[in-house]
C-alpha cells in the first residue's frame, strides 16, 4: 500500500456516512458499514475494511505510517518478466498465476484450480475445480471482450458494467474487457500487473510513463483518454482504438 499524503478526494459506497473527530495532533476518519476509496494527489490509494475502518492523520495531513496504524492487506509478488506471480491475501492461501506468453490462463488458490480457455484471442469459457468438484461457465462476450453472459449447466447470468468497467455484482472469473479484477481491491491490475486501474474512480493508481509528451497523454492518470467504449488498454501504457477483430 502507497503511503497517502494530502487525500484529494473520498468515495464511499453503503449505508453509514463518516464521523470526523478533530484531535490535537491527528485527524481520524472512523465509518462503518461502507467501503472507503482515498485517493491521493499523488496517486497512491488505499481501501478500507466493509465492516469497520479506520484511518489516522498527522497534522502534516499525510497519514499515520507507524506499525500500530498500517495494516498490510495484499503483498503481490512479480515474476522475471514483470508479471504478478504471487498474491498473498491477509489470512488467506497464496494466489499464483500462470502465463501463456503474455495472458493469465491459471490460477491456483490452495485446492481451488481455475483455467481460461480462449481461442482466436478470445474468451471462451472459464474452469474452475476444488478437489472432485468442478464447474464450467462458458461464456459470452462483447466485441471488446467483456463478459456479458455465463452459462454453467442450467444457471444463466448476465452482467452489466459501467462504461469505465465497474461492476456491481459478482461474476466469473474473468470482467470488463477480458480482464480479471483484483480479488482485495476490485481494481484490474494492466499489462500482468504493470499498472493497476480503478473503474470506481475512472482513473489509474498511479502515472503513465510515456505522459506527458508520449504516447500516455497530457493526463497521466486517464484511462483511454476519457473514450473506454471505443478504446481499451490492455497493457496499462497506451490505449489501442477500434474492437478486437
Amino acid at each position: 500500500m502507497a503511503l497517502i499524503r494530502k487525500p484529494a478526494s473520498i468515495a464511499l459506497a453503503g449505508g453509514d456516512k463518516p464521523q470526523y473527530e478533530l484531535q490535537a495532533s491527528s485527524f481520524k476518519l472512523q465509518a462503518s458499514s461502507f467501503k472507503l476509496v482515498v485517493l491521493s494527489v499523488g496517486g497512491g490509494w488505499t481501501r478500507g475494511h466493509d465492516r469497520y475502518s479506520d484511518f489516522t492523520y498527522r497534522a502534516d495531513a499525510a497519514m499515520d505510517d507507524t506499525p500500530e496504524a498500517r495494516r498490510v492487506l495484499c503483498r503481490y509478488r512479480y515474476d522475471a518478466l514483470d508479471r504478478v506471480a504471487v498474491i498473498n491475501i491477509e489470512a488467506q492461501e497464496a494466489v499464483s498465476r500462470f502465463y501463456q506468453k503474455s495472458r493469465l490462463t491459471v490460477e491456483i488458490q490452495g485446492a481451488v484450480r481455475r483455467r481460461i480457455v480462449h481461442g482466436d484471442d478470445r474468451l471462451l469459457a472459464e474452469h474452475e475445480a476444488d478437489g472432485a468438484v468442478a464447474r464450467v461457465n462458458l461464456l459470452g462476450t462483447d466485441m471488446q471482450g467483456s463478459v456479458l453472459e455465463a452459462v454453467s449447466g442450467q444457471e444463466r447470468q448476465s452482467l452489466a458494467y459501467n462504461p469505465y468497467g465497474h461492476r456491481a455484482q459478482g461474476g466469473p472469473f474473468s470482467g470488463f474487457n477480458g480482464e480479471r479484477a483484483d480479488p482485495v481491491t476490485g481494481h484490474y491490475l494492466l499489462g500482468n500487473g504493470y499498472r493497476a486501474f480503478n473503474p470506481v474512480l475512472m482513473r489509474f493508481n498511479s502515472p503513465d510513463s510515456l505522459s506527458p509528451f508520449g504516447r500516455g497523454g497530457l493526463n497521466a492518470y486517464a484511462y483511454c483518454q476519457g473514450d473506454p467504449v471505443n478504446r481499451s488498454d490492455p497493457g496499462g501504457i497506451f490505449h489501442r482504438s477500434g474492437c478486437r477483430s
